[in-house]
Order: structure tokens, then C-alpha cells, then sequence
């Protein structure tokens, strides 16, 4: 019967050692001399066919064939390379195979490796993928190993900030809650998608400058960060000032200090903190110098106001204005009563030289040029003002006569004030 015996699995044959071919049915008349065959020393892969002969005594012989059948059934084997760690490509969210080395398995076989093959994607997705890899031998025979592809994403998000934010503080609190700041969202993008945005604004901003760091966080957990400046400006309160009365003749200070009762960041201002400027007077003698309102010598009397301007060094937009009431008062005039010296009716003279003589203006002997000096009244005609002296007319009667005379102040013309000059005269001898 034919045979069929599997390869030796040291090579791809089998000795005939390994082969049981059995014995053929001999027979003869005369007996059976010998039964031979012509079977090889080694069979290859497939089928053989080996010739039996039969020789009776006389040498007559007779053949028959038997079918030897080699197989390869014994497997290939296969062992896969490492595990393989390869970075997402940065324009998506896989990696092309062509971008994975993936190495070569070991493979080997009896008979002959007839191929080496994969499953592997054109694409590996992020995470792990098995890879196959299969073995044919020349018998067809297969045998498989696997292979791990690691795809990971360590491509860092991306993020830009809004822009810097600047709000003003909440008055009741002097600072400005979380929910009153509009921060606005950053852009964030990621290849493989965003998880999450997130920042580490605090719930309540206080004045100044506040850096707030804003978080993406990817579907891998990377992160990038990008940071927004939140700036609260402090109130800033410029209140409205009355000063002292000042002598308009000898001017001075009507208010020494106009920051002393400002507000900046819910505190008395400072100096150094703020830029102080003059907006306007209704008078040019009020003016400002630094932060004191100054009256200048020679301003009128009356009520003026000075309008200026406090503007934060830091913030400089953050600016009030307020006004300051300057009462500016006239100096003191006083007129004192004369009494002249005797004069001649017959030829008349001066009856007083300078009626100025002992008024005073703001306490001081009166000026001709301070003052402007007219003639109220006179007991007789004869009597009159010339200049500042008092003349009495020849041919005026003998007796006792008064002139009223008034001062007012240039300066201030409704400051004024009358006295009395007595004048006698004298018949002539």
C-alpha cells in the first residue's frame, strides 16, 4: 500500500530509515529467489515511487510499485520584534504606517520561509495596537506572532490669551468681584482635541495688576499655558475745597494743601501718587502752584473758584476734578476826621494840606495812587478840595466850616470811607 510519512524536522526530506515501506506479497512456482527495491537512501518532499522486484530461481523477475508520500506538516516558527512607541503625527491624531518601524520578525522553517506578512494599519490610532505577523512555509504551512504599537500623543496643546483686561474697583469694596471682570475666552486647539479649559482667577480681584493664568489640558493631559493681566483702577475722588478768606491787596494762601481731602484706592491721596493740574480760575490772581491755592496781591474782592484736575501716576486716564471757593476780602480803609489851620477869609490859603495824611488802608498809611478821593459836601462853596489839600477861596466870610471828603480803594471801588475836615476862617485885621 502507499505510505506517507511526515519530514524529518532536522531538514526537509526524510531517510529512508524513517519510512516503513512493508513487504510485498513474492510468490513463484519455483520458489522466490529475492525481493529487492530500489527505494532512495533519503525521500524528498511529495511522492516517490518506489519499484519492487521479484526474481524466482530461475531469474525470472517481476515488478510492482508502492507510493511513498513525504509531508511537511511541521510549522514554521516566528518571533516578533519589540513592542514599538512611536509619537502622534502632529497634524492629526494617528500616525501613518509608514511613519511606524516596526522592525522584522525572526522566521524560519524546515523547508523554507515562502513569505513574512502583517495586518498592520495604514493608520495607528492613538493607544495600542496589536500587529500580526504571519509565517508561510513552502508547505503552506503558517505560524503567527504579535506585535504591540504604541501610538502616544506628547504634541503639546496650543493657547493664546485675550487680550489684558482693565475694570474699575467696585466702590463698596475697593476691590472688583470675579463675576464684574469679563476675561474673555483664550484660543486653545490640540490635534487630538481639547479636554479642558480652565484658569486661576481668584474671586475677588483687589486694585493693581493681577496675573491669571489660563490651563489647556488636551485628551492626553498635556498641558500649555498662556497668562492675561487683569488691572482694577482704584476710585479716585477729587472733593471739592473752601478756603480761608484772604486780604486781596496783600493776597497769600487760601488753601494750603487741595489733596487733603482726596480719595485714591479707597485712601487720603498722596502726593507722590498723583499728577495734580490747574483746569481753570474765574479770577487770574487764583491760581495753583503745586497743591496750594494762592490769591496774588492786588486781586479784587469777591468769591472766585479754581478748578483742578488729580490723575493717577499709575492709571493715568483715572482722573477727577473738583472745585475749590476762594473768598477774597478788601483791605481795611479807614478815613480820619482833620482840622485845619486858620486861613484869611480876605485871601484865602489852604486850610489843610493832604487829607490823606492820617488814613490808612489795611492798616497802613493810604497811598494817592490806592485810593480815589472826591468831595461829598461843603458848609460853603468857598471851600473846596483841590488834590488832596483844602483851599478856601479869597473873600470867603469868617467862621467855622466843614468839607466831607471820600476814600475809595482802586482796587476795590465800593471800599470806602468818609471823614469830616474842619476849617475856620478868619476876618482879615
Amino acid at each position: 500500500a502507499p505510505v506517507t510519512v511526515n519530514v524529518d524536522a532536522a531538514s526537509c526530506t526524510t531517510a529512508k530509515a524513517n519510512v516503513t515501506l512493508g513487504l510485498p506479497t513474492a510468490a513463484d512456482n519455483c520458489g522466490v529467489k529475492s525481493v529487492t527495491n530500489d527505494a532512495p537512501s533519503v525521500f524528498p518532499i511529495g511522492n516517490t515511487t518506489v519499484t519492487w522486484t521479484v526474481t524466482d530461481n530461475a531469474g525470472n523477475t517481476a515488478t510492482c510499485t508502492q507510493i511513498v508520500t513525504v509531508v511537511d506538516s511541521i510549522l514554521p516558527t516566528i518571533t516578533c520584534a519589540a513592542p514599538v512607541t512611536v509619537t502622534v503625527d502632529a497634524a492629526s491624531c494617528s500616525t501613518a504606517k509608514e511613519n511606524v518601524t516596526l522592525g522584522v520578525p525572526t522566521a524560519a522553517d524546515n523547508c523554507g520561509v515562502k513569505s513574512v506578512t502583517n495586518d498592520a494599519p495604514s493608520v495607528f490610532p492613538i493607544g495600542n495596537t496589536t500587529v500580526t505577523w504571519t509565517v508561510t512555509d513552502n508547505a503552506g504551512n503558517t505560524a503567527t506572532c504579535t506585535q504591540i504599537v504604541t501610538v502616544v500623543d506628547s504634541i503639546l496643546p496650543t493657547i493664546t490669551c485675550a487680550a489684558p483686561v482693565t475694570v474699575n474697583v467696585d466702590a463698596a469694596s475697593c476691590t472688583t468681584a470675579k463675576a464684574n471682570v469679563t476675561l474673555g475666552l483664550p484660543t486653545a486647539a490640540d490635534n487630538c482635541g481639547v479636554k479642558s479649559v480652565t484658569n486661576d482667577a481668584p474671586s475677588v480681584f483687589p486694585i493693581g495688576n493681577t496675573t491669571v493664568t489660563w490651563t489647556v489640558t488636551d485628551t492626553a493631559g498635556n498641558t500649555a499655558t498662556c497668562t492675561q493681566i487683569v488691572t482694577i483702577i482704584g476710585e479716585i475722588i477729587a472733593n471739592d475745597d473752601t478756603g480761608v478768606l484772604v486780604n486781596g491787596l496783600t493776597g497769600g494762601i487760601s488753601v494750603n494743601n487741595v489733596l487733603i481731602n482726596d480719595i485714591l484706592n479707597c485712601a487720603e491721596v498722596k502726593t507722590e501718587d498723583v499728577i495734580t493740574t490747574f483746569i481753570s480760575s474765574t479770577n487770574i490772581g487764583v491760581n495753583l502752584n503745586g497743591t496750594t491755592v494762592l490769591v496774588a496781591p492786588g486781586t479784587p474782592a469777591g468769591s472766585y473758584t479754581l478748578v483742578y484736575q488729580i490723575c493717577e501716576i499709575l492709571n493715568p486716564t483715572n482722573c477727577d476734578t473738583a472745585t475749590v471757593t476762594v473768598t477774597v476780602n478788601s483791605a481795611a480803609i479807614v478815613a480820619n476826621d482833620d482840622a485845619g489851620t486858620p486861613v484869611n477869609g480876605l485871601s484865602g490859603g489852604t486850610g489843610f494840606t493832604n487829607v490823606l495824611i492820617n488814613d490808612t488802608l489795611n492798616g497802613s498809611p493810604v497811598a494817592a495812587d490806592q485810593v480815589i478821593l472826591t468831595t461829598i459836601s461843603s458848609s460853603n462853596p468857598g471851600i473846596t478840595l483841590s488834590g488832596t489839600d483844602v483851599i478856601v477861596a479869597p473873600g470867603t466870610p469868617a467862621g467855622s466850616y466843614t468839607l466831607v471828603y471820600q476814600i475809595c480803594e482802586i482796587l476795590n471801588p465800593t471800599n470806602c470811607d468818609t471823614a469830616t475836615v474842619t476849617v475856620t476862617v478868619n476876618s482879615a485885621a
